[in-house]
C-alpha cells in the first residue's frame, strides 16, 4: 500500500496510510446495502407476534408475552407490547402496504391496548383475541395481494393445514 493513499477514519477524519493508524484498513463503512425485502421482514414479524400472542400453550389455550406483561404490569406493560406491536405497523408503512392496512393494524392494536389495560379481564381478552396475529395476517394479505395472488391458496399455502 502506498504512503500517500488516503481514507476516513471512524470518527471521519481523512488520513494518510502509516499516519497514526498503522494497521487500519482503508474500508469505506458507510456503504452498507440495506436489505429491504417484504418477505424477511415480514417472517421476523410474524417471530414477534407469536412470541407475543402465541408462545405458550396450557391446556389448549395459546398465549404470549402481551398478555404475561399485562398481567405482571397492568397498563404500562400493555403500552409496552402495544410498541412491540407497533414493529407489522412499521412494515406494512416501509413497503406503501397502503392507508387501509395500516389503519386496520392500528386499530387492532387500539382495542387490543384499551380493553387490554383492565386488569384481569384485558388479560383474558388477549389471550382470546391475538391482536397481533390478526395484524401478521392482514400484513400477509396485503403482501399477497401486491404479488398480484387471487386466490386464498396462493394468498397463504398453509390454510390447507388449518
Amino acid at each position: 500500500m502506498e504512503t500517500n493513499e488516503r481514507f476516513l477514519t471512524p470518527r471521519g477524519r481523512e488520513r494518510r496510510h502509516n499516519e497514526g493508524m498503522t494497521d487500519v484498513l482503508p474500508v469505506d463503512v458507510r456503504r452498507v446495502e440495506q436489505v429491504d425485502d417484504l418477505e424477511t421482514d415480514i417472517r421476523r414479524a410474524e417471530a414477534l407476534a407469536k412470541m407475543l400472542d402465541a408462545q405458550f400453550e396450557v391446556a389448549g389455550i395459546k398465549f404470549g408475552l402481551d398478555a404475561i406483561i399485562g398481567l405482571a404490569v397492568p397498563v404500562v406493560g400493555d403500552l409496552v407490547t402495544t410498541a412491540m406491536g407497533c414493529y407489522p405497523v412499521a412494515i406494512a408503512r416501509k413497503h406503501n402496504l397502503g392507508r387501509v392496512v395500516v389503519g386496520r393494524m392500528l386499530l387492532n392494536l387500539g382495542v387490543d391496548l384499551a380493553i387490554g389495560a383492565v386488569p384481569i379481564v384485558g388479560d383474558l381478552f388477549d389471550v382470546w383475541r391475538k391482536a397481533n396475529l390478526k395484524n401478521i395476517a392482514v400484513l400477509k394479505a396485503a403482501a399477497a395481494k401486491r404479488r398480484g395472488a387471487t386466490t386464498l391458496l396462493e394468498r397463504d399455502p398453509a390454510a390447507l393445514s388449518k
